[in-house]
């Protein structure tokens, strides 16, 4: 096994192993004997989507598959020459690979009625409130040595198992928490963004047990995660089909003392229903970059954060940076104002 992130001929290696041009697999499958995260293997097949390597889709409701494109006939063919049975051979098996991935797509759908009934149909989730007093993430730490509040906003996994991570402090003061980030482990990089009606915003690079990731990776969506004085609450949306003691039992294994103090079923938001319609049209690359510059004030008049600071920080270059930003506005903007055949992803 390996002990970093792998390698991208690596990672194509392993799909490359799980079966031919066609065959859907899934981010747990493709992980299996490295020796990383399932979203390090995540970003890695994101990378390759966006190099054309692969090809990937959306399953269900918090399910992805990735495949390698099947080629097409006239792309096997060399010196003009079309031999009718080579031709045919081909055609075939490109039908037979492209229903496999359909038949995936309908086995998981078949598979899972519970979630197909109550997520398209009533359109309900499952909402958790947890709590920690002892959890060992970054941002409770940090929590816990300011003695003060601070609101989860958001999180963009890197490759190498870190996490740039944005949140807002109530009543903090920069220098106190620029202190106390020299001496909590697996906290770096920490800059101010700006001030809000909620508090003042931060970027962190963190490292090692992110609380966030920990509930993210399990398919769940952050309602809200605050930390008081080291004290994590937790507000987490479930699909009606998650099995809730698995989903708590898991989380417990890396927060001990994790506590679950409510459940019950609710409505999804309008907003929700929005928000999953538009992360649904971007790619995994997109999101990433377009929660960054959000984040980041990119958006903001007068900017916080140009284009090129945060092509440094995705370590792209700036046209790369501007491409993503355009593609992924235009795909938001796709989901808004087009309808029917007119909504199409920008890859």
């Amino acid at each position: 096994m390996t002990t970093a992130a792998p390698a991208p001929d690596d990672v194509i290696a392993k799909v490359v192993a799980l079966g031919p041009p066609g065959t859907p697999v899934t981010t747990p499958e493709v992980a299996e004997g490295f020796d990383c995260t399932k979203r390090t293997i995540y970003n890695r097949l994101d990378a390759l989507v966006e190099d054309g390597v692969l090809q990937t889709k959306k399953v269900g409701a918090n399910s992805r598959v990735w495949w390698r494109p099947v080629s097409k006939p006239s792309e096997n063919l060399s010196n003009g020459e079309t031999p009718c049975r080579e031709q045919a051979e081909l055609q075939r098996q490109a039908e037979l690979d492209a229903f496999r991935v359909r038949l995936t797509d309908d086995i998981r759908s078949i598979a899972d009625p519970v979630e197909t009934k109550e997520t398209f149909q009533t359109d309900s989730v499952v909402e958790l409130t947890l709590r920690s007093t002892a959890a060992d993430s970054p941002l409770c730490r940090l929590s816990r040595a300011t003695n003060g509040k601070l609101q989860f906003d958001g999180v963009i996994p890197q490759d190498d198992d870190s996490a740039t991570v944005f949140f807002t402090a109530e009543d903090a003061i920069f220098e106190e928490l620029l202190t106390a980030s020299d001496d909590v482990l697996s906290v770096a990089d920490l800059e101010c963004l700006g001030d809000s009606e909620a508090g003042t915003m931060f970027k962190a690079l963190l490292s090692g047990a992110i609380l966030a990731t920990h509930v993210l990776d399990r398919d769940a969506t952050i309602r809200s995660l605050r930390f008081d004085s080291g004290t994590a609450t937790i507000v987490a949306d479930l699909p009606r089909s998650a099995d809730v003691r698995e989903f708590v039992d898991d989380l417990v294994r890396e927060v001990p003392d994790l506590e679950l103090l409510s459940r019950h079923i609710r409505r999804r938001e309008p907003g929700q229903t929005l928000q999953a319609a538009v992360l649904d049209r971007l790619t995994p690359r997109q999101q990433e970059v377009l929660q960054l510059a959000y984040r980041s004030g990119y958006f903001e008049s007068p900017r916080v954060q140009t284009g090129e600071d945060l092509a440094e920080v995705l370590d792209i270059v700036p046209s790369t940076f501007t491409r993503h930003i355009r593609e992924a506005q235009r795909n938001v903007l796709n989901v808004v104002f087009a309808t029917g055949e007119q909504r199409g992803v920008t890859k």
